[in-house]
């Protein structure tokens, strides 16, 4: 199922469970002259590599980036025109082509059933911007005013899909519903991922960084009223605390008399980092949706 909304004609957010965010951007890598793939794991394993390698003319160009992993189990220079750099960060992807790109955590339904995240762009000053500063093309960009705000863009909406990823994962593993659809906390065998802790701990240091060194002083003004920095504080101090949900996250999958008792232990903490998450979330778009009107 593929649930679609458009911040504007350029801009579109796309939710996934069970199929592809990006099949229109595979659709058009063989009338594509070049082709951009950032993404993670070891890509030999990949349904992606596949669909791309299946899909792709003999004269388009494709650049890829990946990661360590990557890079020492598979020799990707065995495939023609395949130009391979390092990155460190997870979970992101980048599908592009000249014309369109996905930016995202959407893994091809093959490999899970998750609710996925991503953005669908079309905007050239966007497109242009990761051929420059991921991929090292020549700049195209002229003002530093526009480098700023796209730049910006582009760090804003990857905050975004892994904060909604992490807010799927709360909910799938510490809620359940009753008969009529309605939510509640599972207290017995509720689960908390302490990657996705680190995770969100990393994002929110780096997302109220990168608003401290806005230089347009307009800008950062509109983007700081967008924004709760308590909330952003509080949510940093609660992935960090060694409390109970702490404890519990490092469970993983044991359960029994243990997952039990934490679960219930940590009821509160945990219902706190949903309502605090939930609502990053919510600031994130609104961020976002002001960013692509500047």
């Amino acid at each position: 199922m593929l649930f679609t909304s458009k911040l504007n004609d350029k801009y579109e957010v796309v939710q996934s469970n069970g199929e592809c965010c990006y099949e229109g951007i595979l659709a058009e890598f063989r009338n594509s002259s070049n082709i951009y793939i950032m993404m993670f794991k070891d890509f030999k394993r990949n349904l992606l590599v596949s669909k791309l390698l299946n899909r792709v003319g003999p004269e388009v160009k494709v650049k890829f980036i990946s990661d360590i992993e990557s890079k020492y189990t598979t020799n990707p220079m065995q495939f023609k025109d395949l130009k391979d750099e390092l990155n460190f960060d997870e979970h992101s992807k980048i599908i592009m082509t000249d014309r369109v790109v996905y930016i995202g955590t959407a893994n091809h339904p093959s490999e899970g059933n998750k609710l996925e995240c991503g953005f669908i762009i079309t905007d050239s000053n966007i497109i242009q911007l990761i051929k420059e500063k991921l991929f090292k093309e020549k700049s195209k960009l002229s003002t530093l005013h526009t480098l700023e705000v796209i730049e910006l863009e582009i760090s804003f909406i990857n905050y975004y899909c892994k904060v909604n990823r992490v807010l799927e994962n709360i909910i799938s593993g510490a809620f359940k519903e009753d008969d009529k659809g309605n939510g509640y906390y599972n207290e017995t065998e509720a689960r908390i991922n302490g990657d996705d802790l680190v995770m969100l701990a990393n994002v929110v240091v780096d997302y109220i960084n990168k608003l401290a060194k806005i230089e347009d002083a307009s800008l950062k003004e509109l983007l700081n009223k967008a924004n709760d920095m308590k909330n952003l504080e509080s949510l940093k101090t609660l992935c960090d605390k060694d409390g109970k949900m702490k404890e519990l996250s490092k469970l993983g999958s044991i359960g029994g008399q243990a997952r039990s008792v934490l679960a219930e232990e940590s009821a509160d903490e945990i219902l706190d980092l949903y309502e605090r998450v939930s609502l990053f979330s919510e600031e994130l778009y609104s961020v976002i949706e002001k960013m692509v009107e500047v």
